[in-house]
């Protein structure tokens, strides 16, 4: 199977594999310490979809810069969409996991670790056919969190990739508690009455307030959809798309 991490140390003139002594090489992302560069993060299991895609092992860790690595937990999220480190403090680590394509399974939502990833407890969980596939945070305030969560299920002749569980989640206070976004009340498309699958979060590096959110129906695009509130309210920021 092929996939793996790489390291670059010339400015990505050339790159060289520091992940391929380990038993899974999918990977959905990497996550490095703000402040202490040799600590990164691999989130393993491929989050994006189709019918080939390979599962992950969980959370692997590396202190030196990816020279060994470690698995630190999380095994049964099967694939993990988005890894995140609270730049104030760097043991409190956030992990978006999607889940398994082929079956449900509860290991799915939003994973935070207070310890440096010897730990974690799920944080918000929907079901287990709706994983968090997407994570963002708030670098001036890590307490404020945005979470997209996806309802999807394959099946061997038929496959689920949008559900009326998908939707937008924010918390205020590190991961503690969590709100769903109304998509009516805020002008996000409903899931109650169209196929809502897959959502991508992006928030502004100059003004937190802003973010994007990326809607698809399962199969294709559907809308690209701002908020210049930090979510309280939306407008399609590509009407004619």
């Amino acid at each position: 199977i092929t996939g793996g991490v790489f390291n670059s140390t010339d400015a990505g003139a050339t790159w060289f594999p520091v992940f391929d002594e380990q038993s899974i090489l999918t990977t959905g992302d990497i996550a490095i310490d703000p402040v202490n560069p040799d600590v990164v993060y691999i989130g393993t299991g491929d989050p994006n979809g189709g019918s080939r895609n390979f599962p992950g092992a969980g959370i692997y860790k590396s202190t030196d810069a990816g020279a060994t690595w470690q698995l630190t937990g999380l095994e049964n999220t099967v694939s993990i969409g988005r890894v995140l480190v609270d730049p104030s403090n760097t043991q409190r680590v956030f992990v978006a996991a999607i889940g398994s394509y082929f079956a449900p399974n509860p290991e799915r939502g939003v994973y935070r670790s207070n310890d440096g990833g010897a730990t974690w407890d799920n944080v918000l969980f929907v079901s287990d056919t709706t994983g968090a596939i997407d994570l963002i945070m708030d670098q001036n305030d890590p307490d404020f969190l945005m979470a997209a969560m996806w309802e999807r299920v394959r099946r061997p002749q038929s496959s689920q990739l949008f559900g009326p569980t998908g939707g937008i989640y924010t918390s205020t206070d590190g991961g503690d508690t969590w709100t769903e976004i109304d998509p009516v009340a805020a002008g996000l498309p409903n899931p109650e009455t169209r196929n809502v699958g897959r959502i991508g979060l992006s928030m502004s590096a100059s003004d937190p307030n802003i973010i994007y959110a990326l809607y698809n129906d399962g199969r294709t695009l559907i809308g690209v959809y701002k908020t210049t509130d930090k979510g309280v309210t939306w407008t399609d920021a590509a009407p004619n798309n």
